[in-house]
């Protein structure tokens, strides 16, 4: 995964993921979550700087994600997947 500087439209940091994201999203807080088959990971400052592992990880078992999105003005996150919502703090 690639973050860009659209201003510029150079290549600011890249990421690892073993599958392409399906979905993206970033807070008001500068977090990027990044979401792919079953796993959701959360990167603090990823857009600042380069991380070097994810500020948090969530597995959900058996659990495809369609979609994530954060809450406006607060850090809860939403998860659409294959069997319903989720939301973690």
């Amino acid at each position: 995964m690639n973050v860009w500087d659209l201003r510029t439209y150079k290549r600011v940091h890249s990421y690892y993921t073993p599958v392409p994201a399906t979905s993206l999203d970033i807070s008001q807080r500068g977090l990027l979550a990044v979401g792919y088959g079953t796993k959701t990971e959360i990167w603090a400052d990823a857009l600042a700087a380069k991380a070097h592992k994810p500020y948090m990880s969530h597995h959900s078992p058996g659990c495809s994600l369609r979609s994530l999105a954060f809450c406006p003005y607060e850090d809860v996150l939403g998860l659409g997947h294959s069997k319903g919502f989720s939301s973690i703090v």
